[in-house]
């Protein structure tokens, strides 16, 4: 029998019984992102949702279209705009995330680096200047984790492309 994980008040993994946040297991399991298969427990990415700032949101949407075929919905809140993507199935892989203009949030090659996933990186790569942006390090084999390359957005921010074995 596996053992069953949810984060404790500090924010680590530990194993419960119930989830201390609501003593009830169905929300333990959905809460650490337990995902229940035939014969055993898969952990979920525990990130569930990423923003990307951006100086000029529309030519953002436009880059991010064009490098990943990604689909919008925008989002008007007081103050703050976005164009969310990958929120459409919360149960699906990976995290969700959104392109977003706020006041005092500035666009950085430097700081916390977001992955895409992709099946094969070099067509991503591929789409990258022609939609505005430039590589920052091109393909490469890291082993049997795969490849990876980092690239600038239109925006400044240095994002990587991560594919898989």
């Amino acid at each position: 029998m596996l053992s069953r994980l949810c984060f404790d008040e500090k924010g680590n993994w530990q194993p419960f019984a119930k989830c201390h946040r609501c003593s009830s297991e169905e929300s333990y399991i959905r809460y650490a992102g337990r995902l229940k298969g035939d014969k055993e427990e898969d952990m979920r990415n525990p990130i569930g949702w990423v923003e990307i700032p951006t100086a000029d949101l529309e030519r953002a949407k436009t880059f991010y279209g064009k490098v990943f075929a990604l689909e919008f919905q925008f989002i008007d809140m007081p103050g703050y705009k976005m164009y969310a993507f990958g929120a459409g199935d919360m149960n699906a892989a990976g995290a969700a995330g959104a392109l977003v203009q706020l006041d005092g949030s500035t666009p950085s090659a430097d700081g916390s680096m977001v992955y895409f996933s992709c099946e094969d990186l070099s067509v991503e790569l591929g789409r990258v200047e022609e939609a505005g942006g430039k590589v920052a390090v091109p393909k490469t084999d890291i082993g049997e984790y795969g490849f990876y390359a980092r690239v600038i957005d239109t925006e400044g921010n240095q994002i990587g492309l991560h594919q898989p074995r």
